[in-house]
């Protein structure tokens, strides 16, 4: 049987990641300051 919708499980893999990176970089940098978009 062909998927009709090849990529989904793809998506749905790397938004899952993403929020899980998201809450690991948020548990381990606590510093509000390191998370401000600035020139380096």
């Amino acid at each position: 049987k062909d998927d009709p919708h090849p990529y989904t499980s793809t998506a749905i893999l790397n938004l899952i990641a993403a929020i899980q990176y998201t809450c690991i970089a948020a548990i381990t940098e606590r510093d509000a300051s390191a998370w401000k978009r600035r020139w380096d």
